[in-house]
């Protein structure tokens, strides 16, 4: 099923790096800049049970991630936010995270509850 995933977030133009499984960090030396393809997709996505991470930034054409860890933030989220159909998360929270193209994206910043 991860491979499968994986390959809808490629054709969408997303830059995908595979993550161990219940792990947050890639393993793979110089991830930022491997390029994964529909011709090497299986040689880093197989059977085994993964995460996918996306490579998010300026190089990624401006891909942001708002991410909804609060019980409060996710609450409201569909309220606050504009509309996108790029909406994922866990098995406990499954839209906890919101993707957004910005173009004039900036530097990085952080917010963290409470602010």
């Amino acid at each position: 099923m991860t491979i499968s995933i994986a390959k809808k977030y490629l054709s969408q133009g997303f830059h995908v790096i595979p993550v161990p499984f219940k792990s947050k960090a890639p393993d793979i030396s110089g991830w930022p800049d491997l390029e994964i393809t529909d011709k090497n997709i299986e040689q880093y996505f197989n059977a085994e049970e993964q995460n996918i991470s996306v490579l998010l930034g300026k190089e990624t054409s401006c891909l942001i991630d708002i991410d909804l860890d609060c019980a409060e933030a996710g609450h409201f989220a569909a309220d606050l936010l504009p509309n996108t159909s790029f909406r994922y998360g866990r098995k406990s929270n499954p839209c906890s995270h919101y993707l957004y193209h910005v173009p004039d994206i900036g530097e990085s910043f952080r917010f963290e509850y409470p602010i």
